[in-house]
C-alpha cells in the first residue's frame, strides 16, 4: 500500500489559505472604507476612532 503524501499546493492548503485571504481582506477593506462608511451611520469625526475601533473589535470576536 502506498501513503498519499500532500504538497505545500494540496487542496487542504489551498482551501486553508483561500479562507485567511478573505478574513484578512474584509479587514483591509474596512480601513479603506472606514471614514465614509462610519460617518454614513452616525458616527462623527469626534467619535469615528472609538466607533471604528468598536466594529473592528466585534467583528474580531465573531470569526474568533
Amino acid at each position: 500500500m502506498t501513503e498519499k503524501k500532500f504538497g505545500i499546493l494540496s487542496l487542504p492548503v489551498i482551501v486553508a489559505a483561500l479562507g485567511y485571504f478573505v478574513d484578512i481582506y474584509d479587514l483591509l477593506l474596512f480601513t479603506i472604507v472606514k471614514k465614509s462608511s462610519m460617518l454614513g451611520v452616525g458616527a462623527t469625526d469626534a467619535t469615528l476612532l472609538s466607533e471604528s475601533t468598536r466594529v473592528i473589535n466585534w467583528r474580531t470576536r465573531q470569526s474568533g
